[in-house]
């Protein structure tokens, strides 16, 4: 998604009833009341059906953006030191906003904090971008992709919830925002880390434009830059191998990936004498299609990521959910990919399907379950469909699950509902299974 970072001088009566204190360099604390007067002309209330946080984020950038010009320079290039925000939830006091993060489950639904961490993110970089000045523009920023989001203990949504972020590295015209959630039960270990990955794009030209370089202080700092650098160039050597280069291994994955499709053809051949451990990748597809409203949107217009990550998130849980035969827990956001953006009144179709499940490392017990979702645009008039966005996510569950015999018609006693195998049925989907899991085929 496209994120405008023009911006003017402060107005500094605009947030002036607004929920939180603080500023966009500082920490920033949110409750539920939505006050109308901190909310500017038209465009401050853009994206009204999103969080209580993410409105608030988005005004604390407007409040800059209001009156710019797009016609000014790029501001001059300086290195510039990480600079933290942090954003404080007050779950234990305040109940309405303890509601609005609430799941059938009394837990915190996650999909709205995916739409909060892309909030969070866009304003960790604006503020990296932002020389102070009425007499420049900054940078569109775009959301290239979201590396990882871990999500290490369950969180309690009766205590308040702190996230923190800043910038851990930047390329030419790339940066990379870590974040983090913490708990006071945690005793200062995180709950949650998230990875984003941001690039900049001039605001007429829409080209690549340099980004102010990073220029880490503590030696934790310099630790996170030298890990991103080393990523960095990994995946610039990999770009870099020739098409032609097979890769070591990749003939051993081949045949697994044949050895799973033969299975697979079985299956649809001699479905009666094939084993019942196992079903085809596409048998677990579930999908839903809508159109994309104004209520939607970003500040720049266009559909906010946050929100596309959390339907695609609230699919992929709802695959894995009627997949399992239980409610499954999340573990982590395994990749995001952002495309192309997604505009209000585009028809916008997820498709979800389990890709793969395996055994549990940590947990004998334990079943890993990965699903994907694909975003594409239709345009119906143009008979057209592009993809926009594909993101991964990674679900456990118990292996050996037993529903009770109320809970199944027909079963006069309760029965193991044993995590089945996945197999790929064209060479499209083994591709994309060990494309994702090389481990599994090496």
């Amino acid at each position: 998604m496209l994120r405008s970072l023009t911006r003017i001088q402060r107005d500094a009566g605009v947030l002036a009833n607004a929920p939180f204190v603080g500023s966009l360099q500082g920490s920033l604390q949110f409750s539920s009341n939505i006050s109308p007067s901190a909310l500017g002309g038209d465009e401050t209330v853009m994206g009204m059906i999103g969080t209580s946080v993410t409105k608030k984020l988005w005004q604390e950038r407007l409040t800059k953006n209001k009156d710019r010009l797009k016609h000014l320079p790029l501001p001059a290039l300086n290195a510039k030191p990480p600079q933290p925000i942090t954003v404080t939830y007050r779950f234990s006091s305040d109940r309405f906003l303890q509601e609005q993060y609430r799941n059938p489950w009394n837990q915190v639904r996650v999909g709205k904090l995916l739409e909060d961490l892309d909030s969070l993110a866009g304003n960790i970089a604006f503020q990296h971008c932002d020389d102070e000045r009425t007499d420049t523009q900054l940078p569109l920023l775009v959301t290239a992709s979201v590396d990882a989001i871990h999500l290490r203990r369950r969180l309690d949504l009766h205590q308040d919830v702190q996230v923190s972020g800043q910038v851990v590295w930047t390329g030419k015209s790339a940066m990379d925002i870590r974040m983090q959630l913490n708990q006071e039960h945690c005793k200062g270990e995180p709950s949650l880390v998230a990875l984003f990955t941001f690039v900049a794009r001039h605001p007429l030209t829409k080209k690549s434009t340099q980004l102010n370089a990073l220029k880490p202080q503590s030696a934790e700092e310099k630790q996170q830059f030298e890990e991103r650098q080393a990523v960095a160039d990994a995946r610039k050597a990999a770009r870099n191998v020739s098409a032609s280069a097979q890769p070591e291994g990749t003939g051993a994955k081949q045949k697994w990936a044949e050895q799973l499709l033969g299975e697979a053809r079985a299956m649809i051949d001699m479905p009666s004498l094939t084993s019942g451990n196992a079903m085809l990748m596409r048998d677990t597809a579930m999908q839903n299609t809508f159109v994309c409203q104004p209520q939607q949107r970003n500040i720049h217009g266009r559909v906010f990521g946050g929100f596309i990550m959390r339907r695609a998130y609230e699919l992929a849980f709802a695959t894995a959910y009627m997949f399992a035969g239980q409610r499954p827990t999340f573990k982590e956001v395994d990749e995001v990919t952002f495309m192309r953006p997604v505009d209000v009144g585009d028809l916008l179709k997820f498709r979800s399907c389990i890709i793969h499940t395996a055994a549990s490392a940590s947990c004998p017990n334990k079943a890993i379950i990965y699903a994907e979702v694909v975003a594409s645009v239709a345009q119906p008039e143009q008979v057209i469909s592009n993809m926009s966005n594909m993101l991964t996510f990674v679900f456990e569950v118990s292996q050996d699950h037993v529903a009770d015999a109320d809970t199944r018609k027909g079963s006069s006693a309760a029965s193991p509902c044993k995590v089945k195998r996945v197999l790929p049925a064209t060479n499209e989907e083994a591709q994309k299974v060990y494309q994702f899991f090389p481990a599994e085929g090496g």
